[in-house]
């Protein structure tokens, strides 16, 4: 079984929030979260009359936001994005089709507990960023445990799940990449990922070798990592990098969800950081002591 929802050789959109991402969109995010299949989505540009002249504004702002309606020199352009489907009508039909065995089986499972089993891809922190106006924190809520592929009860599943633990539990098991585990949990289900939450009755079958994160190694990144605004591929691969959610609340009181990467080794610049090339040499060095050893 694979989670459909997530599966991004479906649509393409070309709205200016993804192309960054060539323009990739996943399924939940088309069909669950922004609705925007067939009839599109609909927003706004603002523009100023006196900016784009490259002339000062009125009010000395320098970019066009919320505070300039009403001013008589600005104006908005509206505009409409339809997602394109990029496979052909058969195809599309039988991921019509797999997509609602999908949500059938999601339907039947979400928020009970099952049984699950799989090796664990990586152990990273999981933290949290709360921004109130110029007041920000950012919270240690636990660790995220990724497991590529893994069994919910007998059935395969063949996309990643998540598993969200407490520090105590952490403490107590210390899981490391190459753990091969089993535990029940509650499943939830988070902008499309399958998340495991409430973990008991673990047993660890065999234990790997990876790096162990604990509770005084993640005090000292939560000090001296850094947060990206950009989601460099080679990062989100990378094993000290890792996503954080952001809750932003504006003055209006909204909230504003979103995610942020975070460099667990502090690095500024992804083009600098020297992981990758660390990587590399790891590799070259155990496939030499492998030859050796053969």
């Amino acid at each position: 079984m694979k989670n459909q929802y997530k599966r991004q050789d479906i649509f393409r959109c070309v709205h200016q929030a993804h192309s960054a991402f060539e323009n990739v969109v996943s399924v939940y995010h088309v069909m669950k979260q922004k609705k925007c299949y067939p009839n599109g989505c609909i927003y706004f540009l603002y523009r100023c009359k006196k900016l784009n002249k490259g002339l000062r504004c009125p009010r000395n702002y320098t970019h066009v936001g919320r505070n300039c309606f009403g001013c008589q020199y600005f104006y908005d352009i509206k505009v409409i994005n339809h997602p394109k489907i990029i496979v052909d009508n058969e195809k599309y039909n039988e991921f019509i089709k797999e997509l609602k065995d999908w949500e059938d089986w999601l339907s039947y499972h979400l928020y009970k507990e099952i049984d699950f089993s799989g090796e664990i891809k990586t152990v990273k922190p999981f933290f949290k960023k709360e921004i109130a106006g110029k007041n920000s924190k950012l919270r240690f809520k636990g660790f995220l445990l990724t497991f590529i592929n893994g069994f919910f009860n007998i059935t395969r599943f063949e996309d990643p799940v998540y598993a969200v633990i407490p520090p105590f539990i952490q403490q107590r098991f210390n899981f490391v990449p190459g753990d091969k585990i089993e535990f029940l949990a509650r499943l939830f289900i988070d902008k499309g990922r399958l998340v495991l939450k409430r973990l008991r009755r673990i047993e660890i079958d065999e234990k790997g070798d990876g790096f162990l994160w604990t509770t005084d190694a993640v005090r000292v990144v939560k000090v001296t990592g850094k947060i990206h605004t950009t989601q460099d591929e080679k990062c989100l691969i990378c094993p000290m990098g890792c996503l954080i959610d952001v809750e932003e609340i504006g003055k209006d009181g909204k909230i504003k969800l979103y995610r942020r990467l975070f460099c667990l080794e502090g690095h500024e610049d992804p083009y600098t950081c020297g992981v990758p090339a660390l990587l590399v040499l790891e590799k070259e060095q155990c496939a030499k002591d492998l030859a050796l050893s053969l």
